[in-house]
């Protein structure tokens, strides 16, 4: 088990988290719990935060990006975020954000019911904004996925 604390590196490190590590970052302490998914850009694991509620934490693999392409995927991932704080129960709210070992990360609602990629449900969203289908059948299924 290990303690992160959030960072801002000038190089983005490797991030591995394993259950039971521990997130120390400016929002409070978060305690991870399982590793949910992971695409080309980036890992979401769920964690337990502070007084006990379960939120999804999204982390950037800036540290396997081209140092050319990062500045254009950083800039990508804080559009995601902010697209993430308004105000739509058709997308999953982005709580906070900053940076651990140099790769950003959000940290958002967790929607337990599954991907829905797992749904069947497949599109891609204006600046990779995380959606939950306007359909009843998939927000009820919907959870932290990456769109871009």
């Amino acid at each position: 088990m290990a303690t992160l604390a959030e960072s801002h590196a000038d190089a983005a490190e490797r991030l591995v988290l394993q259950e039971g590590d521990v997130l120390e970052l400016a929002s409070g302490t978060y305690r991870v719990r399982q590793q949910l998914g992971e695409g080309g850009f980036g890992i979401v694991h769920e964690v337990a935060g502070p007084q006990g509620g379960l939120y999804a934490f999204k982390v950037l693999k800036l540290w396997e990006i081209m140092p050319r392409d990062q500045p254009e995927l950083a800039d990508r991932f804080v559009r995601e975020y902010q697209a993430g704080r308004i105000d739509s129960p058709y997308i999953v709210r982005s709580l906070y954000d900053g940076q651990v070992n140099g790769n950003p990360y959000i940290v958002m609602d967790f929607c337990p019911g599954g991907s829905l990629s797992r749904s069947g449900f497949h599109s891609k969203g204006t600046a990779g904004a995380t959606i939950c289908c306007l359909h009843p059948y998939f927000r009820s299924r919907a959870c932290s996925m990456n769109l871009a």
